[in-house]
């Protein structure tokens, strides 16, 4: 802290000594206010940056969200939208459609025999259907 300006006793202040003392006192007493606000403004900067990047893990985690939701979505349309003539086809009747990929038939007889294996006796569920072998 400065020293306050001094007051001349040997004669009376002028105006401009007195508003000089009156700044003075003024600035001591809002400096530990105004240290204070700095130190505010600092952790509300500080705040705002981890929200930021909490807002950015946020709209990475959305936009995986979404991507995962439109292809279960996708998925289950396309096992919903099986027309009657697809019961009791034959599973090596579909077609890939991926260049260089001519093992599709067994592996999915693969799958298939595994989990019917592996499933079908303990749940009764058979995930053949609604194909054949």
């Amino acid at each position: 802290m400065s020293n306050p300006p001094r007051l001349r006793r040997d004669r009376n202040p002028t105006r401009v000594e007195l508003l000089q003392n009156e700044l003075w006192t003024k600035q001591e007493f809002l400096q530990p206010t105004n240290q204070d606000m700095r130190t505010s403004n600092e952790e509300v900067k500080s705040c705002y940056e981890k929200l930021q990047s909490v807002n950015e893990e946020l709209v990475t985690v959305n936009a995986e969200l979404h991507t995962t939701v439109s292809c279960l979505s996708r998925d289950y349309n396309d096992m919903n939208n099986l027309i009657p003539g697809d019961m009791g086809r034959l599973i090596g009747d579909i077609v890939s459609n991926l260049f260089g990929y001519d093992k599709l038939r067994e592996d999915m007889q693969a799958v298939l025999l595994e989990r019917k294996a592996g499933c079908g006796l303990r749940c009764g569920f058979y995930p053949t259907a609604p194909w054949r072998m």
